[in-house]
Order: C-alpha cells, then structure tokens, then sequence
C-alpha cells in the first residue's frame, strides 16, 4: 500500500478507505444510474470574498520582498483584514 500512497501522492488512511469501500464503488460505477453527489458548497460573503484577494494581494508582495510566509503571520494579516 505505500508504493500507492507514494504513486498517487495520497494518505494510507485515504487509500484504506478506498480499498474498504471498492466494491461499493464498483456497483456504481457499473450502475446505468448515475451517482448521486454528496458535495456541498457555500457562497462566501462579500466581506470574505474581499479580505481573500487583499491577503492573496499582500502575499505577493511578501513573496516578492522575498519574505518567508508562516502560518502565524498570515493568520494575523487576515484578521487585521478582516476586523
């Protein structure tokens, strides 16, 4: 199973999960119906939409200036964006 996890560049718990559920995903791959989606997306607010591109804006002046990013540091810059 490492050999797979190193292929796929995947997690051993993922690649467990897979191999568990194969023969479910088997029936409906060979089902004519087809599966049904289990993803739920959300719309972001406006508010969250703007301090997105003004950090993605920001770091790229770090990186620019050549600065190494830390979670730390973003996180900061994020909520005195977003406050």
């Amino acid at each position: 199973m490492v050999d797979v996890t190193r292929s796929y560049n995947m997690n051993c718990s993922t690649i467990g999960t897979i191999l568990k559920n194969k023969d479910k995903i088997l029936e409906h791959v060979k089902s004519p119906v087809p599966m049904m989606s289990k993803i739920v997306s959300k719309k972001r607010g406006k508010v969250m939409e703007e301090m997105e591109k003004l950090l993605s804006v920001w770091m790229q002046g770090q990186h620019q200036r050549r600065v190494p990013p830390s979670v730390k540091l973003i996180q900061e810059k994020a909520k005195s964006l977003y406050g």
